[in-house]
Formats: C-alpha cells, structure tokens, sequence
C-alpha cells in the first residue's frame, strides 16, 4: 500500500485510530474499517512512504 493508496483508504471512509513511529523509518498505523466493525494493522518500514498490513490473529486462536 502507498501512500496514495492510504490516501484512498482515509477518503473511503477508513479512520485512524492510532499511528506511531518508533525511528524515523518503522512505523505502526492502526486502522478502523469504514462500516466500524473491524481494524486494519499496517506497518511501515520507510517512513511512511509505503505500508503493508499486518495480519491480527484473535487471542486463543489455533493460528
């Protein structure tokens, strides 16, 4: 996911919930979906230029 893409997501509705960058470079972004019933986990490794989502395993999962 760019930067754009991100863009998109936040203009779609996607809200951010939180985001925090540990160094200058690696960074979390926690997102809710737009309908409000689920939350998207990326990260970024290049100060923000691109993103990849990270998958959320439930608590007690066999996964």
């Amino acid at each position: 996911m760019t930067a754009g893409d991100l863009a998109w997501a936040l203009e779609k509705g996607e809200r951010v919930r939180q985001l925090d960058f540990v160094t200058g470079k690696a960074g979390w972004l926690l997102l809710a979906t737009a309908d409000g019933q689920g939350t998207e986990l990326l990260k970024s490794t290049d100060g923000g230029s691109t993103w990849q989502q990270v998958p959320i395993v439930a608590s007690g999962s066999n996964e």
